[in-house]
C-alpha cells in the first residue's frame, strides 16, 4: 500500500468529492485530480481499486462502512464534529451505495425493512448478518465461490436482483413501534415494484409480509413471491437457511437468475 488508510472527516469528505469528480473529468482531468488526491492527502486509488471498472465514491463509503479506511476522531480542542459513526455511514447515506449497485432490469427484487440506523452494518457494504446469510444461500444453490465479497455484490447486480426495503429511512432499534411505520409505506413501495416491474419478489422478513403483498398487489402485474424469515440467530436460523435455498432454487428453475460459467 502506498499511501493512508486513516483520514479526518473533513479529509475523507474532501477526498469523495476528489474521487466523484475524477469519474466525471476528461482523462487530462482525471491525471489532474488524482494527483491531488496523491499529494493533498496520500490517498492512492490503486491501493483500493485493482480492476478496471473504476472507484467511485460509494466505493470509499463502503471502505469506510467495513473499517478498511479509518475516520479519526477530532484532536482535543478542534472544532471539527465526532460523528457517531462517521458522517459518511450513517442511516442516510447508505441509500447512494444502494443505488450504486441496481440492475438496468430487476428480474428478483428483495425487499426487507429498513436500512440499519447507527450502524455501519448493511447488505451494501458486505459487512452484515444479512449480506452473509443470502450470500451463502446463494453459494449453496448456485454452486458457486466468489474471490472477494465484491465480486459477489457485482454477481448480484449483473444477475437483475436488487434488494430494497419497505422503509425508504432507517429505523433506530430501540424503536418498539416500528410496525406502526409499515403501512404508510406501502404506496411508496408499490411505486418503486411498478417502475422494476420484477418477475419475483422475495420478502426477507415474514412480519413485513402482508405490507409487500399489498405493495405487489397495488402496483399491479403477478410476480412470483414468497418469503424468507430474518436470519435471527437461535432456533429459527436454520428454517430460514432452508426458506432461502428453497426460494433461490425456485427462481433458479423458473431460469429468472441464471449463473454464467466464469462468474
Amino acid at each position: 500500500m502506498k499511501g493512508r488508510r486513516s483520514f479526518s472527516v473533513k479529509e475523507a469528505k474532501n477526498i469523495r468529492k476528489l474521487i466523484a469528480d475524477v469519474r466525471r473529468a476528461d482523462r487530462s482531468g482525471q491525471k489532474t485530480l488524482r494527483n491531488m488526491l496523491r499529494k493533498g492527502f496520500d490517498f492512492y486509488i490503486s491501493d483500493f481499486c485493482t480492476g478496471g471498472s473504476g472507484f467511485v465514491a460509494t466505493d470509499f463509503d463502503r471502505l469506510v462502512a467495513r473499517g478498511v479506511i479509518r475516520i479519526q476522531k477530532a484532536t482535543p480542542g478542534s472544532h471539527e464534529p465526532v460523528p457517531a459513526s462517521s458522517d459518511l455511514v450513517d442511516g442516510h447515506s447508505w441509500e447512494p451505495l444502494r443505488a450504486s449497485f441496481r440492475p438496468d432490469r430487476v428480474r428478483v427484487l428483495f425487499v426487507g425493512e429498513s436500512a440499519p440506523a447507527n450502524s455501519r452494518s448493511f447488505f451494501y457494504a458486505a459487512n452484515s448478518r444479512l449480506f452473509r446469510f443470502w450470500k451463502a444461500a446463494f453459494e449453496d444453490v448456485f454452486r458457486q465461490r466468489w474471490s472477494n465479497d465484491d465480486a459477489f455484490l457485482r454477481w448480484f447486480q449483473e444477475t437483475d436482483c436488487y434488494l430494497d426495503d419497505l422503509l425508504q429511512g432507517p429505523v433506530p432499534t430501540s424503536c418498539h413501534r416500528r410496525h406502526q411505520l409499515w403501512e404508510p409505506a406501502v404506496g411508496g413501495l408499490a411505486r418503486r415494484i411498478q417502475r422494476a416491474r420484477p418477475r419475483a419478489v422475495i420478502t426477507v422478513m415474514k412480519a413485513i409480509r402482508p405490507c409487500v403483498g399489498a405493495a405487489v398487489a397495488e402496483a399491479g402485474g403477478s410476480p412470483w413471491q414468497s418469503t424468507v424469515g430474518f436470519p435471527f440467530p437461535g432456533a429459527h436460523f436454520r428454517k430460514a437457511e432452508q426458506e432461502a435455498r428453497d426460494a433461490l432454487e425456485e427462481v433458479k428453475q423458473r431460469n429468472l437468475i441464471v449463473s454464467h460459467p466464469g462468474d
